[in-house]
């Protein structure tokens, strides 16, 4: 009788303790099926000290308290920003300056409206992902916004896992953007500036984003439809 009860109650216990935090899934057994090219990979798995990356050694510094440690991911754990002052500080590995590119990653968005909120950016010049408080889609461009593109079609949820990646072609001047594995295309040409890479911010203090972030990969080439597909994996996620 007493099992029973616990059992119960145990949604209710644990409802109460996560609130808006999702549920995480279980870490997928790494595999050859995760695609190439990769050159930076963060799965914000760590409970304390620097972000880690698990591809290079691009590590991450914190700047704000709270982020690591309690949140779920998509995958295990994952970071949360508030949206104030939380953002990762990351060196050179990710400077893009020219050639193909590609960035993955999940957001957990707790807003959408009110303030232009960006996953990665860096000083001007450097490569942004993120939004902007007049609409619900993504913005690839440069940290600056003197140069950009975004979806028209394709729109972010809040409170809810979204699979972002977006595939720069300096080729065909276009940008592949993604949001759980449905496609938009739209024209972009520019070079981005060598620059450090900021996680949670257009640049240090600025356009913070409000949310959990998890399973982040930079990779120097051009993703495939396939490839994205087999990162998001049914909505799973993929682990490095």
């Amino acid at each position: 009788m007493r099992l029973a009860i616990i059992l119960m109650l145990f949604p209710v216990m644990a409802s109460a303790q996560f609130g808006r935090y999702p549920y995480a899934h279980a870490r997928p057994a790494s595999g050859s099926s995760f695609p190439s090219g990769a050159v930076s990979n963060y799965d914000f798995d760590e409970a304390s000290g620097n972000l880690l990356d698990q591809v290079a050694s691009d590590d991450g510094v914190l700047t704000g308290a709270g982020i690591q440690g309690d949140s779920s991911g998509i995958i295990n754990l994952g970071h949360y920003y508030d949206g104030t002052n939380d953002y990762v500080t990351l060196g050179t590995g990710q400077a893009f300056s020219t050639g193909d590119v590609s960035v993955s990653l999940w957001v957990f968005p707790y807003e959408l409206a009110g303030s232009d909120q960006f996953f990665v950016g860096g000083p001007a010049g450097a490569l942004t992902l993120g939004f902007y408080a007049s609409d619900d889609g993504v913005w690839l461009g440069l940290s600056d916004a003197s140069q950009f593109t975004n979806t028209t079609a394709l729109t972010l949820t809040q409170d809810a896992w979204n699979h972002v990646v977006a595939v720069y072609d300096q080729t065909a001047n276009t940008v592949t953007f993604y949001i759980n594995n449905v496609s938009e295309v739209e024209s972009f040409t520019y070079s981005f500036t060598a620059n450090n890479t900021i996680i949670g911010a257009r640049a240090a203090g600025t356009a913070l984003f409000n949310g959990i972030m998890d399973e982040l990969t930079y990779f120097t080439k051009k993703l495939t439809s396939g490839e994205v597909s087999t990162l998001y994996n049914s909505g799973n996620g993929l682990a490095y």
